[in-house]
């Protein structure tokens, strides 16, 4: 299975677990509006030629002079519009208030929609001001509720939950516009303070809609990265861009803020490819709650059915203890993890000439999903793991997938795995006993492959 399946995997078990966080920017509004929506740096200047502030519009986004944070300008013009006796909040909201949905939107069975009526549970943090998401949730005939800054938070049960935390048009006067605005959100504790660290936190996260650069998103994935790191929990943020990213650029994303890249991919296809992995995912979601409890109140083991074919079996439990928050440090977690590798290597080993392939394939997908995901050599799996990992890259079977997802693995874990395969390969030398040829060739070829 390819990376970003992979990642559709996750993303799919957490809405069907009703733990599916969707942030949404300004680019997710242009793609469900047919592009009519309006950049944040294209609102103020139209709100410019609304209020005939042209003066203003050239003297702060000429493209011949240097121009200032947008938060800035959009506080120089406020400044202005006050003079006129109005403010940017009404203006905004009134050039927003005109802004709809494409028709194709609107229309039954398009893609969010198939995507909201599968699901029961949704959350929805937006810094956009329009009242889009909840427009396809009454095109989709869903329930939902809006909480934004200075609006009665009502505890009304409904499918979806949108979070303006910049506020929203209805109520113009709460909105985050200006930069004075900007420094008090994010200088006092509030609801939605507390509300964005516990949706980050305990949900699978996915953007949709923002640029990798945008400070604010920024801002809030490393915060996030703070949390997770202490704990030692697997990374549950997601980025999708509609453009295709270099993997060295999706690396140090990964690496240094926790969120994995799904790339060259528009808005409506990535809930086509989000919708395909659900329609297996809710029964799924059933049997490894019983699993998982089965193991760990009554000590039962993995059943070796549910492990022999499905390349998801693995990723799904691992999932389950990703929304539960537990740690890989968690003794259940690392116990329950040496048990399925060692029945998924009995499995395979056991296996007829004509599955051995299909077998060891998946065992090496499981370990690289690991190494992806965790820092393994802060836990107590790493002399298990780095021993399975030795064994899988030697393997003819298995070895392709490791030279092709390699590169997507963290790097602490590429040079443990590295360093294990040079101390194996000097001990065996000067042994000279149980060392083929065949695994000479594959742990050397790994290593003049990626580490020259």
């Amino acid at each position: 299975m390819e990376t970003q399946d992979l990642y559709y995997a996750v993303i799919a078990y957490a809405a069907a677990s009703n733990n599916l966080c969707l942030f949404t920017g300004a680019g997710f509004s242009k793609a469900i509006t047919d592009n009519n929506a309006l950049s944040w740096e294209d609102l103020l200047k139209k709100v410019c030629d609304n209020s005939e502030l042209l003066a203003i519009k050239d003297a702060l986004f000429s493209s011949e002079k240097a121009k200032p944070d947008l938060e800035i300008a959009a506080h120089i013009i406020n400044i202005e519009l006050n003079q006129h006796k109005k403010d940017i909040y009404s203006e905004i909201a009134s050039i927003i208030n005109d802004i709809n949905l494409s028709s194709h939107f609107e229309e039954e069975n398009n893609a969010i929609h198939n995507f909201l009526k599968k699901i029961e549970k949704l959350k929805v943090i937006t810094t956009n001001y329009d009242m889009l998401f909840e427009k396809l949730a009454t095109a989709a005939k869903e329930s939902y509720v809006s909480i934004a800054e200075g609006q009665p938070i009502f505890g009304d049960s409904a499918n979806i939950e949108v979070y303006h935390i910049h506020g929203h048009i209805d109520w113009p006067q709460y909105m985050i516009v200006t930069v004075d605005d900007y420094f008090k959100f994010m200088s006092k504790e509030s609801y939605f303070s507390r509300k964005l660290s516990t949706l980050l936190y305990e949900s699978t996260v996915v953007f949709l809609g923002y640029s990798l650069e945008d400070h604010n998103l920024k801002r809030i994935i490393n915060d996030y990265k703070i949390s997770s790191q202490t704990d030692n929990v697997q990374s549950n943020l997601f980025f999708v861009s509609r453009y295709p990213i270099d993997q060295h650029i999706k690396a140090y994303y990964e690496n240094s803020y926790g969120i994995q890249v799904i790339d060259n991919t528009e808005t409506e296809n990535f809930f086509k490819k989000t919708n395909e992995h659900l329609k297996d995912t809710s029964e799924a979601v059933k049997h490894l709650g019983e699993i998982v409890k089965s193991y760990l109140d009554d000590g039962k083991n993995c059943p070796n059915e549910y492990l022999q074919y499905d390349n998801l079996s693995f990723i799904n439990i691992i999932n389950a203890f990703t929304l539960q928050r537990k740690s890989i440090k968690n003794e259940d977690v690392i116990n329950l993890i040496k048990d399925i590798v060692s029945k998924k290597i009995d499995l395979a080993k056991n296996a007829e000439a004509s599955q051995k392939q299909g077998q060891y394939e998946t065992l090496a997908s499981w370990l690289i999903y690991l190494s992806r995901s965790f820092d393994i050599e802060k836990t107590e799996l790493k002399d298990t793991f780095l021993k399975v990992a030795y064994d899988s890259l030697s393997n003819p079977f298995a070895y392709n997938r490791w030279k092709n997802e390699f590169p997507t693995i963290k790097p602490s874990n590429r040079e443990i795995i590295v360093n294990y395969i040079n101390g194996q390969l000097e001990e065996k030398s000067k042994e000279n006993t149980n060392f083929s040829e065949q695994h000479v060739y594959f742990a050397s070829n790994l290593k003049e492959n990626f580490f020259p």
